[in-house]
């Protein structure tokens, strides 16, 4: 995979203190021939912005901070972003001695912890956190992820599949089939045009506020434990879903707890769901 990227600056600062390092890293790559573009950070805010042509630029700032200069030395080693092609998607993640960076059945990736409580291996004491820009072609299909700190997207008007944990996520100007899900944080999101297949969009502890067209053609299902649902739309109600499953025992019915709803006489799945926050459904303001 780095046969297709071309490095286009890197430079480094060292603090007086000799306890902080920074460098920023940007790269050029042709997506011409890829399926998705993955970014998976894990602390550390980061931007994605759409648009024309067949190249995405990546820029990352890296900030190393330790009470060791032996141990920031290291992880001026240790802690680096890199990438990996599998059939033709491209993945760009971070490499740490205490992390290891897997890819699931349906391609997405994620972090798990390579220590445990009876590794006795001692783990990299460092803070660190990584500032990412991304210029990626708006068409292309997406998966982007931080942990910590804000996710951002604009213009991207492909397949997206973004993921937060502890902030917020915003993604304004959608085209395409969207899921979007943080923990902790709140969900914004609008769209310059009706997405023509499912979407959802989940949260725990936050609100969701999506916009759309006016015109609006859809099936929504809403879920939340301890708020409510407003809306510029008329709607009108749709049954409860109603499960059958067969058994030795004979046929059981399970309801669905959603609250089902139609916009606009019906079109595409749209599923909202929050524990403790509110769900809005606007018209965007386009």
């Amino acid at each position: 995979m780095k046969s297709l990227l071309i490095l286009v600056l890197a430079c480094a600062v060292f603090y007086a203190n000799g306890q902080a390092f920074e460098d920023e890293q940007v790269f050029t790559l042709n997506t011409t021939p890829l399926k998705s573009f993955n970014l998976h950070n894990m602390d550390g805010a980061v931007h994605v912005k759409g648009v024309e042509g067949n190249t995405a630029t990546l820029k990352i700032r890296r900030m190393l901070k330790s009470f060791s200069q032996e141990r920031l030395e290291e992880a001026r080693k240790s802690i680096t972003f890199d990438s990996i092609a599998v059939d033709n998607n491209v993945y760009f993640f971070m490499k740490h001695p205490d992390l290891n960076f897997e890819i699931d059945e349906s391609g997405f990736g994620y972090y798990n912890s390579c220590c445990d409580r009876k590794n006795n291996r001692k783990q990299v004491k460092v803070k660190y956190e990584f500032e990412i820009e991304l210029l990626i072609p708006r068409q292309l299909e997406l998966h982007v992820s931080t942990h910590r700190k804000t996710l951002k997207i604009q213009e991207i008007e492909g397949k997206l599949v973004a993921k937060n944990h502890h902030d917020d996520l915003f993604a304004e100007n959608l085209g395409g089939i969207v899921k979007l899900k943080t923990h902790h944080g709140n969900i914004k999101a609008s769209f310059i045009r009706n997405p023509t297949g499912s979407c959802s969009y989940s949260t725990h502890h936050g609100n969701i506020t999506v916009g759309f067209p006016a015109e609006l053609r859809a099936d929504v299902y809403l879920k939340s434990h301890h708020g409510d649902f407003f809306t510029d739309f008329d709607w009108t109600s749709q049954p409860v879903a109603v499960v059958k499953n067969k058994s030795q025992k004979g046929t059981k019915y399970i309801v669905n707890a959603r609250t089902a709803i139609q916009i606009g006489g019906g079109g595409p799945q749209h599923a909202f769901r929050t524990w403790h926050g509110d769900i809005f459904l606007v018209k965007a303001d386009l």
